[in-house]
């Protein structure tokens, strides 16, 4: 028996705290290289998540976004936004097609922001849970949630406080707030306007408090023509 063992250790990851933006197809045509070099924002961006998909849907400028940010030094995560009222496997089906995944990337997001019309609160987090497994399962890694303060601390915290947090909370006061100073990442405003290269007026703007904690990596262990996979940070 041969065993292999390869470490996906980056010894020119990037580490501390970042700034990013996060878009969609709703933001426009993006010319990258142009945000890329562009001074407006107070701190330079560091990195980028972009929707992938939304519930059975694919977001039509996704692989663009992924492929020319990626080429332009940015690092890089795809985020899909979790739909209440439709079926949690499908969705996570629409997600791993779409989805673009590599070493060093922003680990996979799940984005959750209302709750469902046509079921319990109780069922919709059932059908988050499945997504979430099935992440896992796929990825070895569970995704980061996505979602609003009030979301995460009347609804999911409790049941998902084993996920990595990206909270939405949109005053200063509110960096302050236990919940967003032990976040992942803080969306701190929806209205970064005018960033040179993006057509759509406004962006969100996004700090990460060590990037480093949320970068995707792997371990591969090859035992005969079995193949494991391990995520670690």
């Amino acid at each position: 028996m041969i065993v292999l063992v390869f470490f996906s250790c980056n010894r020119d990851r990037q580490e501390g705290p970042a700034f990013g933006i996060d878009v969609s197809e709703y933001n426009g045509d993006i010319d990258w290289p142009t945000v890329k070099v562009q001074t407006k924002t107070k701190d330079p961006i560091r990195f980028v998540i972009i929707r992938s998909s939304a519930g059975v849907y694919k977001d039509i400028r996704y692989d663009k976004n992924y492929k020319e940010a990626k080429e332009n030094g940015f690092i890089v995560g795809s985020y899909h936004y979790y739909r209440p009222n439709e079926n949690s496997s499908m969705q996570f089906e629409n997600f791993k097609a779409a989805l673009h995944l590599a070493k060093g990337d922003i680990l996979p997001v799940v984005d959750i922001e209302v709750a469902s019309s046509v079921q319990s609160m109780e069922s919709l987090k059932n059908g988050l849970r499945n997504f979430i497994s099935l992440c896992e399962k796929e990825y070895g890694v569970k995704p980061m949630i996505y979602t609003k303060l009030s979301m995460w601390e009347d609804v999911l915290q409790n049941d998902f406080a084993d996920c990595k947090l990206w909270v939405a909370a949109y005053s200063t006061q509110r960096r302050e707030e236990p919940t967003v100073q032990s976040a992942e990442i803080h969306q701190f405003t929806r209205e970064i306007r005018n960033i040179p290269g993006i057509p759509e007026e406004y962006v969100d703007g996004d700090d990460a408090r060590a990037i480093e904690r949320i970068l995707y990596n792997w371990v591969f262990i090859f035992c005969c023509e079995s193949v494991f996979r391990f995520a670690f940070f």
